[in-house]
């Protein structure tokens, strides 16, 4: 009787149970992110070669999520399935101005990443900021017009979707860099030992895979 029930209202009698953690531990959507302070005018900069809280870098708290400098960790397994840049402003005292959008707009156009994994240093992606930014992409010259005046309708993509997933495993090295096309405005570099204004972070998307 039960067997007739289940084929013809299809309720499944006597279901498997649920499994909140697999064989290989648990495994989630998650993101894994690393960039730098915009502190000096450097055409090429290092990316995940520091951890976050570390006191030797401005604002590591918040543009790195790694544990440990330049790896994943011992117990951690992260396949990327998208890939995005963003520049972030390290203090919400200031708002930006349409001359600041400016520039931050054409050192994202600027903008070669490169990413790297193992002690050989075998490159897993090639990226361009163009990505990232409208087929026309522009900013208002009229300082009365808002940011979000100057660019409404214009706007561009936030992840680059990957072919390709980018595999990263246990304990395995992560490097990175930066290189920009062209010098770093000056308007959004800080002035003598101020702390950096801008940060220009790496964002790696994807599943997580950690050890019960």
């Amino acid at each position: 009787m039960s067997n007739t029930f289940a084929a013809n209202a299809g309720v499944a009698v006597n279901p498997p149970a649920l499994q909140s953690f697999g064989p290989g531990g648990q495994i989630y959507n998650a993101d894994l992110f690393g960039g730098f302070p915009l502190k000096t005018n450097k055409r090429e900069n290092a990316l995940f070669q520091f951890r976050k809280g570390d006191g030797a870098v401005e604002f590591s708290e918040l543009i790195t999520n790694l544990e440990e400098a330049g790896k994943i960790g011992s117990t951690m397994a992260f396949m990327v399935t998208h890939v995005g840049f963003r520049i972030i402003p390290t203090s919400a005292d200031a708002l930006p101005t349409p001359e600041d959008i400016a520039a931050l707009k054409f050192l994202m156009d600027a903008a070669q990443v490169e990413i790297f994994y193992g002690s050989n240093g075998t490159k897993v992606g090639e990226f361009s900021g163009m990505h990232m930014m409208a087929p026309v992409d522009f900013v208002a010259g009229d300082a009365t017009n808002t940011c979000a005046v100057a660019n409404a309708g214009n706007t561009g993509n936030n992840f680059i979707k990957l072919s390709e997933p980018i595999q990263i495993e246990p304990n395995l090295q992560i490097k990175g860099t930066v290189k920009f096309g062209a010098d770093i405005p000056a308007g959004l570099l800080p002035s003598g030992s101020d702390p950096a204004k801008y940060a220009f972070v790496v964002h790696l998307y994807g599943i997580k895979q950690v050890a019960a």
